[in-house]
């Protein structure tokens, strides 16, 4: 499958799981009245990552052999690379939150507003993320995140909302299963890299 369509494919998919995927601007009485603003402590992430490629070379990196090999054939690609993702220390809300207040500590406009507790809250989700090959041919692969959020009033209103997702044709970190098993911090990094690019998009909207 050309690595374009390949792409598209997976667009497709990340834009129909959420139904948050409308925007709404902040109006201009509402960002005047905000005193103190917080990033919430908990992202949601509700969902297995996505995972599109070889499913065979998934299998021989993410499985485990020996008595469990038969329990782990029944698992998806996206619940391995999830376990291998905890396994290595690997945590995508702390990384989307930390990326994510960092952008906010430079905004002009909400920097010096941000407080750990400050009263407007942002809340963030992450409804898709996970990676794929780069080419059919290729044993070179990428990771692709999506990000949502909402800002929200002290009595619950949601002031503003929007998402955005890494591009699909962007040049970005590529690396093969053998790097990230003997590396895992390679994932890490690609994954931060990943968060910093939408963030930017969100904060500068």
């Amino acid at each position: 499958m050309p690595v374009k369509f390949r792409a598209l494919l997976m667009l497709s998919a990340i834009l129909t799981l959420s139904a948050c995927g409308a925007s709404k601007a902040l109006k201009s009485e509402d960002e005047a009245a905000i005193d103190s603003i917080s990033v919430a402590h908990e992202v949601m992430v509700e969902n297995d990552p996505m995972v599109t490629g070889s499913e065979a070379a998934l299998g021989m990196f993410f499985g485990v052999a020996g008595a469990t090999a038969a329990a782990e054939t029944q698992k998806t690609a996206g619940e391995k690379f999830s376990e291998f993702l905890k396994a290595s220390g690997i945590d995508i809300r702390e990384i989307v939150r930390q990326r994510f207040t960092a952008q906010l500590r430079q905004d002009p406009r909400y920097g010096p507003r941000l407080a750990e507790e400050g009263r407007h809250r942002f809340v963030l989700e992450v409804p898709a993320y996970g990676m794929n090959k780069t080419n059919t041919f290729s044993s070179q692969w990428m990771v692709m995140l999506r990000i949502n959020y909402q800002l929200v009033s002290p009595d619950g209103r949601a002031l503003a909302q929007d998402w955005a997702m890494t591009a699909p044709f962007a040049k970005r970190m590529q690396f093969t299963t053998d790097e990230i098993q003997a590396k895992p911090h390679i994932l890490q990094q690609a994954f931060e890299d990943a968060a910093a690019e939408v963030v930017a998009k969100l904060i500068k909207r």
